[in-house]
This record gives C-alpha cells, structure tokens and sequence, in this order.
C-alpha cells in the first residue's frame, strides 16, 4: 500500500441541469474518470479553466458532494469520513472560516474546539501560528475591521489550527495586491516547507502557481 496524501481512483460526477424553461434536463458530467495520487508533503497545482471541473472535484475530495462513481482517499481513509475531515485543512478565497463579529482569537479558540483540541493546545497552536504568520497584532480584532490581505493571513491560520496533513487552497490569493501576494505566498511557502504538509493548490494566476508549487495537474471539460 503506497503512502499517499491524497488518492483519486475513477472519480465522476454527474448532475441533472435543465435545458430549457419547460422543465427538460440533460445530463451533465463534471467530473468524468478522474485519477490521481499526491505524496505526503508535496504542494501541487490543480489547474484549468473555469468550468473544467476543479471546483466539483475539491468537493468531492472534501465530502460535500458524493461521486457518481469512483472513490478517493485521504491518508488511507475514504472522502467524507470524519477521519478524512480531521487531515483536512480548507483556505478559500471566496469564502471565510472565521465568525466575522467576534475577534480572530476567539474565531481560532472556537475552531479548537470543534476539533477536540484542548484549551491549552489551542492556545499554544494559536501563538505558534500567529507569529509566522505574522498576525499577533490582529488577534483581538473582529475579520470584518481587517483588510483583505490580513484577513487572508488570519483564514491560513484557521485553515491550520488542527494541524491538517493536507490543505487545499482554493483562490487563497484572489482579491490581493501585488504586495499582499507575495508576502501571503512567501508565508505560506515558509510554512509548508517547515511543516512538510501536503497541499492542493487551485489558482487563476500563475505567479501563484509557480511561487506555491511543485508540479501541476491539468483539468478540462471533466
């Protein structure tokens, strides 16, 4: 049994949409027999074009959604389990894991404990994280009094709290300037090299592409 992160075997998803206002529907496959395998520690790009199945894919990855057919694996435990989950750490751009009206700490306590990580631990995760990514002077604000490019480095905290195996960064750069980018990827970088974690990079520029990771997997149409 090879020591993977992260493995695809078939993977398809199929959805219904509908073709017209009269209620007919086609079938529409957005994922179609995907394979692939990540190593433990490797930070790879999943590219392609909008709608060429990425977004559909994490989610299956992730749970959310459950395959048409074909499985996939992280760490030797099947997608969606409760075991997969804890391995499992999520940065989106589009999207935010913090409560954004109470402070960032309390955010990254709370995430703790839905982990079963006790008091301590978290406290000691939170002052760990908070000086690499550079982010101890914004522990007691609330997200939405931050930036952009604060918030972002707060969110890669959340993403890490418990200690995931593999995170998957969905657009964590988008909204950026050029200035938050490189800093943001520069942390990042620092902190997956000194982790050794695996991530599943999903991105629209290429300067994040080439900054984040190592090697790279195409998409298209499924």
């Amino acid at each position: 049994m090879s020591n993977y992160a992260l493995k695809i075997v078939d993977l398809s998803k199929d959805f219904w949409k509908k073709k017209s206002w009269f209620g007919k529907k086609e079938l529409t496959q957005a994922v179609k027999g995907l394979n692939l395998e990540i190593m433990p520690g490797e930070s790879v790009a999943f590219l392609g074009p909008n709608g060429a199945g990425k977004s559909t894919s994490i989610k299956l990855i992730c749970g959310i959604l459950k395959p048409t057919s074909g499985k996939s694996w992280i760490k030797h435990y099947p997608s969606g389990t409760l075991e997969a989950n804890k391995c499992l750490g999520l940065v989106f751009g589009t999207r935010s894991n913090l409560w954004m009206y109470i402070t960032v700490k309390q955010s990254l306590q709370m995430l703790g404990a839905i982990y079963n990580i006790s008091a301590k631990d978290t406290l000691s995760r939170i002052h760990l994280l908070a000086e690499l990514f550079e982010i101890v002077h914004f522990l007691d604000a609330p997200p939405n009094t931050l930036s952009l490019g604060e918030r972002m480095r707060c969110e890669i905290v959340a993403g890490l709290i418990h200690r995931p195996s593999i995170l998957l960064a969905d657009e964590p750069t988008i909204g950026l300037d050029v200035l938050g980018k490189i800093k943001f990827r520069l942390l990042l970088r620092q902190w997956q090299e000194e982790e050794n974690t695996t991530v599943l990079l999903t991105s629209h520029d290429i300067s994040d592409v080439e900054a984040l990771s190592d090697r790279a997997i195409l998409i298209n149409k499924g």
